[in-house]
Formats: C-alpha cells, structure tokens, sequence
C-alpha cells in the first residue's frame, strides 16, 4: 500500500497543533516535529485554506478552528446511531428472515454503517462501509423523504442510470419521494441493482430531518413486493419507536 508523506506530514502537523495548549509558529511547529519550516509553513497555508487551522491577525502564529470539532460530532453521532439501532435491527431480522442494513447518507450517497446478514442461501451481500447511490436505494429515498423543497431542489437535475428502472429525473424523484415521506417508507425495486429489492424507514432526528435509514433488503424471487407490502407496518413502526427513543 502506497503512502501519501504529504497527507501525513498534513495530518502530523495538525494533532500537534490541536494538542499545543497555544497557538504556534511555523517554526515552533518545525522545531517540535524534525520537519522543515518552509514545509510546515506551506502544509498550515493548505490547513486554513482546508479550514482546519486558522492564522492569527498581525502574529506568525496559527490555531486550530472548531471544523475538527463539527467532523468529531459527524463521528460521534454515527457511533451512537449505530449502537442505538442494533437491537431494532436485530428484532427486525428475526421477524423478516432477511438482510437488515443502516445507512446513513454522505453527500449523494448513503454510507452501510451496520447490517444483521440473513442465514438465508441467496441473500443480498452488502459490504460494511460500503456506499450506494442516494436516489436509486431505498435506505437512501428514505432518508431524502426527510429533507425540505429547497434541499431536493438543490438536488442534480438528472442522476447517472443503473437498471433500467432506475429514476434518473430529480422532478421524478421529488415526486416519489413525496410519497415516501406520507407513507413513512420508501421502495427500491431493482432500481440499483438488478434483481434486487429493499424497503427503507428513515430514523428521524428531533428537528425532523433523518439521522439515516433501516432497511430490509434481499433477492426479487424472495423479497417481492407483496413481502415488501408485509414488511412495511414492521419497519414503520419499530423504526418510528427508535426514533421516538432519541426524541424524534
């Protein structure tokens, strides 16, 4: 595996400076780490250009900004929801015999943070850590189900297609996601990939926007939509219990 020095030294120099009780100097840093200052002095401009780090007004000195902190909180909110679902998603496969993810979504994407695999022969294999397309899953139209006009509006005006079901207008989705939002869930019936379909119940926040999505999800011969019908009032309502517990 190839190592980025730069990315390093970048990462170096910023631990040094959050950890310093001061603000610090190029040369301060330089001295303290081995590194030359010309170097630090450019890997801090790329720091507040980033904005992690930021210059003091009239002084050679820099600290660090509270990004650091908002992408900490990003972290720690994923490592609380992730703690926070299991035991939904564990009653979830045991009473639907299929695949049970979280996701929660990165930009464009949803991100598959947690999954209970089914025991079953033909299951659909989902990575941890793996990412999806946001329009196109149903953990990910679940999640947007949530999200305000102006937020969908901001959204592409068309989306790359996958399948030949996939939706590939924003005005299009906007639509279907509307109709996600009133049922409490949403529907992907090979949208992604073929011959695979989930049903998603987003886990709503207090403010009312979405922390992520449960989804159950498997092949087409198995997880039909008459099974997805079924699964629906249990995903709803055991999702809707989680958030209600975390005050949404």
């Amino acid at each position: 595996m190839g190592m980025d020095t730069t990315t390093l030294k970048g990462l170096t120099v910023l631990e040094a400076l959050v950890r310093s009780a001061e603000s610090r100097s190029a040369g301060e840093l330089a001295q303290e780490l081995g590194l030359v200052r010309s170097n630090v002095h450019r890997t801090l401009q790329t720091l507040v250009h980033a904005g992690y780090v930021e210059a003091i007004a009239n002084s050679a000195k820099y600290r660090p900004t509270l990004r650091l902190w908002e992408m900490g909180n990003i972290v720690v909110q994923r490592f609380d929801i992730r703690k926070l679902a299991y035991p939904t998603m564990r009653d979830l496969a045991a009473h639907t015999g299929e695949t049970i993810l979280l996701a929660v979504r990165q930009g464009l994407e949803v991100y598959f943070m947690e999954k209970i695999q089914t025991e079953k022969p033909v299951g659909t294999f989902v990575l941890l850590g793996a990412r999806a397309p946001i329009y196109c899953t149903a953990p990910g139209k679940a999640i947007l189900s949530r999200c305000d006009r102006a937020e969908l509006q901001a959204l592409p005006e068309s989306f790359e297609r996958f399948t030949d079901r996939t939706i590939t207008a924003r005005e299009a989705l906007i639509l279907e996601l509307e109709k996600a939002r009133v049922q409490g869930y949403a529907i992907n019936t090979s949208e992604w990939r073929e011959g695979v379909n989930s049903l998603g119940v987003p886990i709503i926040a207090p403010g009312g926007n979405a922390l992520g999505a449960i989804s159950v999800t498997g092949p087409d011969t198995r997880v039909t939509m008459k099974k997805l019908r079924d699964f629906a009032p249990v995903l709803v309502d055991a999702v809707g219990k989680l958030s209600r517990s975390l005050g949404g």
